[in-house]
């Protein structure tokens, strides 16, 4: 409801509402979801009895780190506030890969970092009330285009057609399953290019033993997630063993070059290991929004094309946000191939190839007068 900002007459139309939802039924609690974009000072926060928050941080905007600084900064501030999040979450594809996820990917691996991290913070504030994942099952939104897979949200934790629990589906029954049980993670991921390659396990056992081809790689202690490192060099066998003796195995091989079904259908198909080479006089794609804008030449650059991206993103819904300083400031802090990555622009595309070419024409100490 407060996409579009907020004025006084939404305020009152709220305050009126809240008062017929008590003179319906004076005993049941009042209940108000907002955006994240709204500002925590928001008269209309202290319009119903309890208040939840969608939070993206990670995803849409900012780092995965921004969740609990915006939480506790709205608990101490705010501390009458009986606080939830009422939306969390990050899209993902089971057929996309990546041994190095990040924000904006849509890899299985990066929606399950994200919800380890949120996993986490969570257990560790009581005071939140409730908190609901967005979505348990990929859903119809008629105006995405994202992930290579149009018509669909893919938030959920488990595919569209309902048959594939994603990676995030067992990082949650680490934490709210009884039954024991040991999952290895990045099954889909089964063709690696990398010599030493993640192996992580959920479990909600205390102890895990990994085996490759046989042999005891390593056993560890611990809750939830389980990471090891394991050197490949062909196919293997990895194999995990609870405390409890819950077993899980998959098959991955070593390979020389990426597996083109891990990418967007249509996107250009890179070395995820191969780095160009950054100049710290000029900028690029890694500099930051805020560097980039601190240049006139930067700031016309990056103008047209970040108003293109907020009118398309998440099926344009962007179009029109009102955007608050603070958010406006974490922005700011964002490297701009994180900002195009979001927007459905791979880096290895010719539109960010020719951004990067003059970016890097600009150096970085060209700053406005």
């Amino acid at each position: 409801i407060t996409l579009m900002g907020v004025n006084d007459k939404l305020i009152e139309n709220h305050k009126k509402l809240n008062d017929l939802c008590h003179s319906f039924d004076p005993t049941r609690y009042t209940a108000m979801a907002n955006l994240f974009l709204l500002e925590t000072s928001s008269p209309l926060l202290s319009i119903p009895d309890i208040i939840g928050y969608n939070i993206y941080y990670g995803w849409y905007v900012g780092e995965l780190k921004d969740n609990e600084e915006f939480l506790d900064k709205l608990h101490k501030e705010h501390p009458e506030y009986r606080v939830a999040i009422t939306e969390y979450g990050a899209d993902a594809s089971i057929n996309i890969q990546s041994p190095l996820p990040e924000r904006g990917d849509f890899s299985e691996g990066y929606q399950a970092l994200y919800h380890e991290h949120m996993a986490s913070i969570i257990s560790k504030r009581p005071w939140l009330w409730g908190t609901f994942v967005w979505n348990m099952f990929d859903f119809a939104a008629s105006g995405r285009n994202e992930a290579g897979d149009p018509g669909k949200n893919h938030k959920g934790l488990v595919s569209f057609d309902r048959k594939t629990k994603k990676d995030a589906y067992w990082l949650y029954a680490s934490y709210w399953k009884e039954e024991k049980f040991v999952y290895i993670s990045g099954r889909r991921y089964k063709n690696r290019v990398e010599s030493e390659t993640e192996i992580k396990v959920y479990s909600n056992c205390d102890e895990v033993g990994l085996y490759i081809d046989g042999s005891l790689l390593l056993k560890k202690k611990g809750s939830h997630v389980f990471v090891f490192k394991a050197p490949i060099s062909s196919s293997h066998k990895i194999l995990a063993i609870s405390s409890n003796g819950e077993r899980d195995e998959i098959t991955i091989n070593k390979v020389d070059t990426p597996d083109p079904s891990y990418f967007i259908p249509g996107k250009k198909v890179v070395n995820w290991f191969d780095r160009k080479d950054e100049d710290d006089d000029y900028l690029s794609l890694s500099s930051t929004l805020g560097e980039i804008s601190r240049t006139e030449e930067g700031e016309k650059l990056v103008s047209s094309l970040m108003n293109n991206l907020q009118n398309s993103m998440a099926g344009g819904m962007g179009k029109g946000v009102k955007v608050s300083p603070e958010m406006q400031q974490m922005a700011l802090r964002q490297p701009l191939s994180k900002i195009l990555a979001q927007g459905g622009i791979d880096s290895e595309s010719e539109v960010a190839l020719n951004l990067d070419k003059a970016l890097r024409r600009i150096k970085k100490n060209n700053e406005k007068i």
